[in-house]
């Protein structure tokens, strides 16, 4: 430590009973003097060390850092490094070394004293504990720190780059041989990637622009699960990348045990096969699917029987196959048909009170039955899918009142009114939500809306309903079937109409032919006071069915050159070819974007007529207000929006009128 130092003297014998490694350095950096310590740990005599630079015993590369300070601490004034000192013919050896400054009588600067600790067990155990952090002492490999790092890195230059990245997680079998996994897994892949191990049977591999085939070419015949993540497309940072990869290898084992539960049932494959097409369990994973398979059991009815499901504990009966007819308590007949895929459940409670059912069987049919008790299993309460499922049934049964309460309406037949656009995203299916809400605030119960605007048809999704069943899971019924399974199909809306879904699935648009529209048309047109169409692009032969027999046609046309003459071939077609009149064609311009090239002025002289109702751009408002159970026609006060869907529905009204006059 800096200060007044003993004499020469005194420092010697200071030195030599020392049981330390010391040295004296004279303050040019030579050794003056060394002890026997000294000498033995750096296997020199002591008298020989006399003379020498102290640098001359420290490692090269550490000279270098030692000199320009990056090795040293100072505290107290003295300095302190950990160092490799070197030794004749010998690795260097890790040394602690703290040197003081030792001051004269007169406090001048005298000389320095180095004391020399070996800590070369201490570094050794350091390393050890490194190396283990860093990498996988029974493989070799490199480790998870080091494999986020590397991960880091990666990323770092493919954003330099704008490349892509993969980044795959393998789960291999409980039972394999680790370290052949291991070597298998890094003789497979690319020079350019990197293995590392991640757990006890769990590797990550780096794969710079590799694609998803490359990977699967690499797993290794041990491998039980394995998943894979993109940058940037499923993340940017090296946490979520390796989250979206465990999670894809947990989704892929969830998915083997539910096959391998089902392989021990061969039974519940073909009660799965029957429950795919159910909609409620449309949005649930297959895992899940699999397990309510496990749990459904089957039940055979012959037809004329009769199953009663009376109120209490919450349970589900699907159609498998075959069909029911639906009487509600204090019926004789039924108000719907039930037919595959098409379902019906039991509830504790219900806003009006208890509510039995009885379900005929009209052909010999399979039903599948979910107890209570199997939905603890699946779907345990709180669960969404407890939730949406009691949602169905409530929903169900509410539907069921409302087809029992129902009365005829005092027409022999509705007004067709066809909504049509030539363009997609034009805001056609949001117009039809309201307008058959508007209609309905007038006629509630007297208003159908027909969603066939296929493949993707989302009426019911902008309405806030789910729907049962849709118009094309009645392809190929018998005639005789047909009026109640439509009715079955209908989902009702709070503000009065309802909804009939073309297709639940994008396929089963190919079922809806121009037979089973016409069949549709006939059978409800007397049941309702307006059937409004929501039609997709396509001139298909069920739009052309519809076309054929509306009775008014609302064409939705935006203000791009393309689109008008695309719309104006169109009302020529309908009224060249499909005898339209004329005057049944009313025209909204509805702009989808709020700096619109033309006006409503210019839309009108480019289509040779003038325009029913002009809706400004109102951005996501009118599809937020659907989506949260209030369409934007109802809320109040009344938007601009409202007030042309009324101007529409007016006309309708009118129409209707005239005709019937």
């Amino acid at each position: 430590m800096e200060g007044e130092g003993p004499g020469s003297g005194q420092l010697e014998g200071v030195l030599a009973a020392a049981g330390v490694a010391l040295a004296r350095i004279d303050l040019d950096g030579r050794i003056v003097e060394a002890n026997t310590a000294f000498g033995r740990l750096l296997e020199i005599e002591p008298e020989a060390a006399a003379g020498r630079e102290l640098f001359e015993f420290i490692d090269p590369e550490d000279e270098d850092a030692l000199r320009h300070g990056r090795l040293t601490s100072l505290r107290g004034g003295t300095v302190r490094a950990d160092l490799r000192c070197t030794r004749e013919g010998r690795p260097g050896l890790w040394t602690r070394v703290s040197i003081s400054l030792v001051r004269g009588a007169d406090g001048a600067p005298d000389c320095l004293i180095a004391s020399f600790e070996d800590i070369s067990d201490l570094k050794y155990e350091e390393d050890k504990l490194a190396r283990e952090l860093l990498y996988d002492p029974e493989t070799d490999m490199a480790g998870h720190r080091l494999f986020e790092d590397r991960l880091a890195v990666a990323v770092r230059a493919a954003e330099r780059t704008e490349a892509a990245v993969l980044i795959g997680v393998v789960r291999i079998h409980a039972d394999a041989d680790v370290v052949v996994a291991a070597e298998r897994l890094a003789g497979a892949v690319r020079v350019s990637d990197s293995v590392a191990r991640l757990g006890r049977l769990e590797f990550g591999v780096l794969m710079p622009g590799a694609t998803a085939s490359v990977f699967e070419r690499a797993l290794p015949p041990e491998v039980a699960a394995a998943g894979v993540a993109f940058f940037p497309d499923d993340g940017v940072e090296s946490r979520t990348l390796l989250a979206v990869a465990h999670a894809a290898v947990t989704r892929q084992e969830l998915e083997r045990a539910a096959a391998a539960e089902i392989a021990e049932d061969p039974d519940a494959a073909v009660r799965l096969r029957a429950l795919e097409p159910v909609a409620i369990f449309l949005p649930i994973p297959d895992q899940v699917l699999r397990r309510i398979a496990r749990y459904t059991s089957r039940h055979t009815t012959a037809a004329g029987e009769e199953l009663v499901l009376e109120p209490g504990e919450a349970s589900l009966r699907i159609i498998e196959d075959g069909l029911f007819e639906v009487i509600p308590e204090g019926q004789e007949t039924g108000v719907m048909t039930l037919a595959a895929s098409d379902y019906i459940g039991t509830a504790r409670h219900h806003e009006d009170g208890p509510l039995t059912v009885r379900l005929r069987a009209l052909t010999d049919s399979r039903v599948l039955v979910l107890e209570d008790e199997a939905l603890e299993h699946v779907a345990p309460p709180g669960s969404p899918l407890r939730t949406s499922i009691k949602e169905a049934v409530r929903n169900r049964h509410d539907q069921l009142q409302r087809l029992a309460e129902r009365t005829p309406t005092d027409s022999a037949a509705a007004t067709n009114v066809a909504i049509y656009s030539t363009k997609g995203g034009a805001g056609r299916t949001t117009i039809a939500v309201n307008l058959a809400s508007e209609l309905a605030a007038q006629r509630p119960g007297e208003v159908l809306l027909i969603d066939l605007a296929l493949p993707y048809n989302h009426a019911a999704l902008l309405a806030n309903v789910v729907p049962t069943t849709c118009l094309a899971r009645l392809q190929g019924l018998d005639s005789w079937a047909v009026p109640g399974a439509l009715r079955s199909a209908m989902v009702g809306h709070p503000d009065g109409f309802l909804i009939l879904p073309g297709a639940l699935r994008p396929e089963e648009s190919e079922l809806i032919t121009a037979d089973l529209v016409a069949t549709a048309i006939q059978t409800l047109a007397p049941q309702f006071t307006h059937l409004v169409f929501d039609l997709g692009i396509g001139l298909t032969d069920a739009t052309i069915a519809v076309l054929e027999r509306a009775h008014r046609l609302l064409v939705v046309t935006t203000p791009e050159l393309a689109t008008m003459h695309d719309t104006r071939t169109f009302m020529e077609l309908v009224t060249g070819v499909l005898q339209l009149p004329s005057s049944a064609i009313d025209v909204v311009l509805n702009h989808r974007s709020p700096h619109s090239v033309m006006e409503a002025k210019a839309v009108e002289k480019v289509l040779e007529r003038p325009l029913l109702a002009e809706f400004r751009y109102l951005g996501a408002r009118p599809e937020s207000a659907g989506l949260a159970g209030s369409l934007i026609v109802r809320q109040t006060p009344p938007s601009p929006f409202a007030k042309g869907i009324q101007q529409i529905a007016e006309r309708v009204e009118r129409s209707r009128v005239l005709a019937h006059a």
